[in-house]
């Protein structure tokens, strides 16, 4: 049972031509058929065909047989049975399969008898083919009867209520339980030659008896008119819905364990969401690729292309998810679409952000920060307010240039931290144009100290040179008044001489 489903070529299947069996497990015919869709006129559906190993096989267990027919008829939407010769007890017996069914396969994880109304839902169309088929289609009045006439009296209870009966009635029960929809279909021998059947796989349509060929039209029209859609819980399933649900039943059969509907369901829900859920995933990511690639963006348009592309997201998911999803699980599913969308905006505003930035920060650069470079070099800037007047020049031009609004916030961010240590240039500048003021107005002063210490030291000079000139010209003026006194005295004594000669004079 590991492997299930094989690849043939498109041909079709071989019809072997000795007693042993070419067919081993459950084989895929490689390339669908077209057909179309009896419930939507004017469409086509693709009909996947499925060959299964025949029950009673030599080398295999009644155990491998129910396992045979139970992945059929869970995975298929028509069962094809066909048997060699009449309905008769044997070929019902060989049936007997379905009450076997009836005690294995689950629907829930309760099982048994009770769960059998449940079962016969999920069970598909039932056609009875019955080959090589030579006797007259009538009832016992001799009047024609249809293959589908033939099928249903067989099907009809006997009379008794020994065990035997029974067990015959329980296994007719439980096909006309099982199979609500069925129908038969007869076709006699394709040729009489024994040669030509073993060899059918390489027999020309002209060789077939052309009654034989007519029936197998009849059987193929039968077949794609009334064959339908698998679904399952009422969810129509597409190829890999089918794929899902086949390895789940074939994995529960693996490890032992007996198929329920509702776990294999549950596990192709999971499988189905997980794809859809990476669908509307995929459709964010391309999304957010793109306006990757139209970044910068204003952020209110980009919160508006984010609500956008999560409505559409969800949107994909709902339409990809299978109509039973529970709804608590549809919520975790949307909590996690909507978080991946969080997450892909979280890294495209990050994007955004250094797109805008990279932006604003070359106008900036070009149209201001060189500027106001020179400008400090070339000590233009008295004070900050002089820096302002051409920051309000430079906002004006950003506004006209600079497309958007959000574009502002950028350049704030940047001028906070430039603003900044322009002020710290410009307070720096101030603070050397002051230390320079300072030195020079020291550097006045240590020449004004000197140059006053020089005249303090000429003007000591010159003091002591009129103090020397001083001392001389009293010591002159003390000799002078000494010798004015002597030569008073001798005036004085000189008149007194004169008077005295004069008196002689006069006396004489």
């Amino acid at each position: 049972m590991k492997k299930v489903i094989d690849s043939l070529p498109s041909v079709g299947f071989n019809v072997g031509s000795t007693i042993n069996p070419c067919t081993k497990g459950l084989w895929l015919l490689k390339k669908p058929i077209y057909v179309k869709d009896p419930d939507q006129a004017g469409k086509v559906m693709p009909v996947l065909i499925i060959d299964t190993e025949g029950l009673g096989t030599f080398d295999e267990n009644e155990n491998h047989d129910t396992k045979i027919f139970m992945l059929a008829l869970l995975i298929c939407s028509m069962l094809v049975y066909n048997s060699v010769g009449t309905i008769d007890e044997s070929a019902l017996n060989n049936l007997s399969l379905v009450v076997n069914l009836s005690k294995t396969l689950q629907c829930k994880n309760g099982g048994g008898d009770s769960d059998m109304d449940e079962l016969a839902k999920h069970f598909p169309a039932f056609l009875w083919v019955l080959r090589d088929f030579s006797l007259k289609l009538v009832d016992q009045f001799n009047n024609h009867i249809t293959p589908k006439t033939y099928l249903e009296n067989s099907l009809e209870e006997h009379k008794g209520t020994s065990d035997q009966i029974a067990n015959k009635n329980r296994i007719r029960r439980l096909i006309r339980h099982f199979f609500e929809d069925r129908d038969c279909s007869t076709l006699i021998r394709p040729m009489e030659e024994e040669a030509g059947l073993q060899n059918l796989n390489n027999i020309s349509d002209s060789e077939i008896r052309p009654d034989f060929l007519e029936q197998l039209k009849k059987l193929r029209g039968k077949v794609f008119k009334r064959v339908k859609p698998k679904s399952l819980n009422g969810q129509l399933l597409n190829g890999p819905m089918v794929a899902e649900l086949a390895k789940a039943y074939v994995e529960s059969l693996n490890l032992g364990k007996t198929p329920t509907i509702e776990s294999a369901w549950d596990y192709m829900c999971t499988e189905e969401n997980q794809k859809a859920l990476k669908l509307a995933s995929t459709h964010i990511q391309s999304e957010t690729d793109k306006l990757a690639k139209a970044l910068p963006i204003d952020s209110t348009d980009l919160f508006n292309h984010k609500s956008q592309i999560l409505n559409k997201s969800q949107d994909i998911f709902s339409n990809n998810i299978l109509s039973g999803m529970a709804k608590d699980d549809e919520k975790e599913f949307q909590a996690k679409l909507a978080k991946f969308c969080d997450d892909s905006f979280k890294n495209l505003e990050k994007l955004n952000n250094c797109a805008s930035t990279e932006v604003v920060q070359k106008f900036f650069e070009k149209n201001f920060k060189d500027i106001v470079r020179q400008n400090l070099r070339n000590d233009k800037y008295e004070c900050y307010e002089d820096y302002e007047k051409d920051l309000d020049e430079f906002k004006d031009e950003f506004k006209t240039k600079v497309k958007g609004d959000h574009f502002e916030k950028y350049l704030e961010i940047i001028l906070v931290k430039f603003n900044e240590r322009i002020f710290k240039d410009i307070s720096a500048v101030k603070t050397r144009r002051l230390e320079l003021e300072l030195t020079a107005y020291k550097e006045r002063m240590k020449r004004a100290e000197q140059e006053l210490a020089s005249g303090k030291e000429y003007l000591q000079k010159d003091k002591d040179r009129l103090s020397t000139r001083i001392e001389e010209l009293e010591a002159d003026r003390i000799e002078k008044h000494s010798r004015v006194e002597i030569l008073s005295e001798k005036l004085k004594f000189m008149e007194k001489d004169k008077d005295q000669k004069v008196q002689m004079w006069e006396e004489k």
